[in-house]
């Protein structure tokens, strides 16, 4: 399993004024057929969630714009999987006037093909996708472009870890938040309505540039989200621990170019095989690889071990940092500005690996005496 959504866009910009009005056609089109199948076509000031996690608009600084204007309607198909999304940006920047039309689509793969929401796309499903997502486009409109003509934007890799309940799940984010955070990689907020950030317990992302490592309670997000979900199909995520790696920009394109993919069809075929390559990658950089068990568990593993002397006390006292900070990130940039050097302690993690042992440890008040590393539970799964 291995993709949760994707986005594609298609620039129309022209250099004819008749494109512009195609623009206008086909977003009259979609007023109409919303109209008549009772959607809702929804304007940018109403679709702040879309603005926020998919903006497809660079960064306004970087390319020296002085001025610009966004205009964006969103056209929701309730369980098919598919979101239309029309953008129209114009503006100035240091050198010239701009006008820029874009239309994008915001594809669940499992959705389209008529699975459950929880579900994740396989590449042996690629052909299946194409047909779906092509055959919606053409009956709402012949003029919307195909999924084939459209640029890739951002994947959303995925696994999902099936466990006994969602304390169990609780546990795993919990455990999350006190890893190694790789260099460059950061815990992002998020935002309420009012601007405010927050770290939510329910969920934990890690950035760098344009990846983002994404764990999450999926029952927990669709049981905020009924008027979306039907209760028997929330009931299927319960247990369920998503992990995802999302990929935009230039890593998306340095992953399409380091695996010589020239076109979707290709990219959705060798996805499986991304995904894992990218998990594999990723996820072990964090969460190691040894077993989570108690403090007292992993200091008597230390001192059954066949390590010298010197190198088992200084196991021990990461771990007694990492516990302090309830973080290893934390306790690792502890010992390294007190006197330990980061190769060091680089070796020490690497023997925990080699002991089965992670340095972060699980509370006596969780009630597990051990759990399965994340990593290899993701990396195991299908």
């Amino acid at each position: 399993m291995s993709i949760h959504t994707l986005t594609v866009n298609t620039n129309i910009t022209p250099k004819l004024t008749d494109e512009h009005d195609k623009f206008s056609m086909i977003l009259d089109i979609l007023h109409d057929y919303a109209r008549l199948h009772k959607l809702k076509l929804i304007p940018e000031s109403s679709n702040h969630n879309s603005e926020q996690f998919y903006l497809f608009i660079d960064n306004m600084n970087k390319n020296n714009i002085k001025k610009a204007h966004r205009d964006m309607w969103t056209l929701c198909l309730p369980g098919s999987g598919l979101k239309i999304i029309m953008i129209r940006t114009r503006g100035k920047n240091l050198k010239k006037s701009f006008f820029n039309c874009y239309i994008s689509y915001l594809i669940n793969p499992a959705r389209v093909l008529g699975g459950r929401y929880v579900d994740t796309f396989n590449s042996n499903m690629t052909a299946a996708l194409l047909s779906s997502v092509n055959g919606l486009l053409e009956e709402i409109s012949p003029l919307l472009p195909k999924i084939d003509y459209s640029r890739l934007k951002r994947v959303d890799f995925c696994r999902n870890i099936q466990l006994s309940d969602s304390d169990k799940v609780k546990c795993y984010i919990e455990l999350a938040k006190r890893a190694l955070n790789p260099k460059g990689y950061g815990i992002k907020p998020l935002a309420n309505r009012d601007g405010k950030e927050y770290f939510p317990d329910n969920s934990v992302t890690f950035v760098k540039g344009h990846t983002s490592i994404v764990l999450y309670d999926k029952y927990s997000q669709m049981q905020r989200k009924p008027k979306y979900f039907s209760e028997e199909e929330t009931e299927d995520a319960y247990g369920v621990l998503r992990v995802e790696i999302q990929v935009e920009k230039t890593k998306l394109y340095y992953i399409r170019q380091k695996n010589d993919i020239d076109s979707i069809t290709g990219f959705l075929t060798q996805a499986d095989k991304l995904a894992t390559g990218l998990f594999n990658y990723h996820l072990y950089k964090f969460f190691l690889k040894g077993e989570y068990q108690t403090f007292p568990d992993a200091i008597e593993a230390i001192d059954k071990s066949e390590y010298k002397p010197k190198a088992k006390d200084d196991m021990r006292l990461i771990l007694k940092y990492v516990s302090d900070f309830q973080s290893l990130n934390k306790g690792i940039e502890f010992l390294n500005n007190n006197g330990y050097k980061r190769d060091k302690l680089n070796r020490l993690l690497i023997k925990f690996d080699e002991l089965g042992v992670n340095p972060v440890t699980l509370p006596r008040r969780w009630g597990y005496k051990n759990l399965p590393n994340i990593a290899k539970l993701v990396c195991s799964s299908k």
